[in-house]
């Protein structure tokens, strides 16, 4: 169905381990063949060094941001690359990939220079479609890389504050890959409650919001939706700045936190 993207070459970019892997977990299957920058300014170094089909770009990212770093891809493409040394010989389509729902964010993708704006979690129709509606010119020569099929593993179908069957229906069954998710997710987060309340203390909101979005898409991709749920009310309100809200918020987010991470811990011998 999606033979267009067959052999292309996608520079994905993103903070988030989980991310990542959700999406090479979906392209690569496809033969898509996948490199990674976790940040706009390691993307910017990227692009000079290869040749790209597509950009998928998070919007939300310390060092560089997805805006500033689609901008600065623009106005390369824009220039005299062979002044500038660069690889680049056509406009790359870049599709805005992100977890923000918020008013206004996809005109502002649109507004840098992006392409298409697609939410998280993603759905792989939409992803596919997006690409394959953007790429004009595909290189089949490329090799795949060589693909690990999925498995059929133990994983229980209820697991306490995780929907499994949501997350496996976003990761088009995957079981590997999702038993993959769980062991990073809880290697990234397993102090996330106690980094987020360091970062408050310490008056460092911007840190703090910036934990509470990742954790909050984090979760929403391996359907535990209450996790997700008291992450976006503690990321809004920090972003607010309504701090007589905080400590209750911060409350049940770590409730719900202890249980997605039990749960986890209970199948840590599967994984």
């Amino acid at each position: 169905m999606y033979k267009n993207i067959k052999g292309i070459r996608v520079l994905v970019v993103d903070d988030n381990d989980i991310n990542q892997e959700i999406t090479k977990g979906l392209l690569e299957p496809e033969g898509v063949l996948i490199d990674l920058a976790s940040n706009g300014e390691e993307a910017c170094r990227m692009i000079r060094r290869a040749n790209y089909d597509a950009i998928l770009m998070d919007i939300h990212m310390p060092v560089m941001d997805g805006y500033t770093a689609t901008k600065i891809i623009r106005k390369w493409e824009d220039m005299d690359n062979k002044a500038l040394k660069l690889r680049i010989k056509k406009r790359i389509p870049i599709i805005a990939v992100t977890a923000s729902a918020l008013k206004g964010e996809s005109n502002k993708c649109f507004e840098a220079g992006m392409d298409e704006y697609i939410t998280k979690p993603i759905e792989p129709e939409i992803l596919f479609s997006a690409l394959n509606r953007f790429i004009q010119k595909v290189n089949f020569n490329n090799k795949d890389k060589t693909m690990e099929e999925k498995e059929i593993t133990d994983i229980p179908d209820n697991l306490d504050g995780i929907n499994v069957k949501d997350a496996l229906e976003s990761i088009q069954g995957n079981q590997v890959l999702l038993k993959k998710l769980f062991k990073i997710f809880f290697n990234n987060f397993e102090n996330a409650a106690k980094e987020i309340k360091d970062a408050i203390n310490q008056n460092n909101l911007e840190l703090a919001h910036r934990l509470s979005h990742t954790i909050k898409g984090s979760a929403a991709s391996l359907g535990a939706i209450n996790l997700r749920n008291t992450a976006l009310f503690l990321e809004n309100a920090l972003r607010e700045n309504k701090l007589q809200y905080i400590e209750s918020l911060l409350h049940s987010f770590e409730k719900e936190l202890k249980i997605v991470l039990k749960s986890i811990e209970s199948i840590s011998n599967k994984l």
